[in-house]
């Protein structure tokens, strides 16, 4: 008689991983609604066609927004596709993982870090307008 103990710590770890990777939705959720602020800060607090020495910076201002609002909304999709990706991985330790897993989350990782970074980074450079103009 052959008994296999389950590998507790693999499931451990698979489920830990799809769950930080869940949380990242909500960290894009979050980076959703810093953009909408910004974009409100832009409308309301920056007059469009107005000649002043930040007029250039604007219209910077309005072309990032709505960039980051697309790469917000493919980084969510990308992740809802990985989630879809991993579900297999948590629900049948049996199955095979490759490198691909570890690839896929990395990519995101990073993506979403990047994300953060050039959030922070908008952040103060709107910021500093804000307060010269307001």
């Amino acid at each position: 008689m052959n008994t296999t103990t389950p590998d507790t710590q693999l499931e451990y770890e698979l489920q830990d991983l799809y769950i930080s990777s869940k949380h990242w939705l909500a960290d894009v959720s979050f980076i959703s609604d810093e953009i909408r602020f910004f974009k409100h800060l832009v409308d309301k607090y920056f007059i469009p066609g107005a000649k002043n020495e930040h007029a250039v910076e604007v219209t910077d201002f309005r072309k990032t927004i709505s960039e980051m609002e697309i790469e917000t909304i493919a980084l969510k999709s990308k992740i809802i596709l990985y989630l879809k990706f991993l579900e297999p991985f948590v629900d049948n330790l049996k199955q095979a993982i490759g490198f691909d897993l570890i690839e896929r989350h990395s990519q995101l990782e990073n993506e979403i870090k990047d994300l953060f970074q050039s959030i922070k980074l908008f952040k103060k450079d709107l910021f500093s307008v804000a307060e010269n103009l307001i």
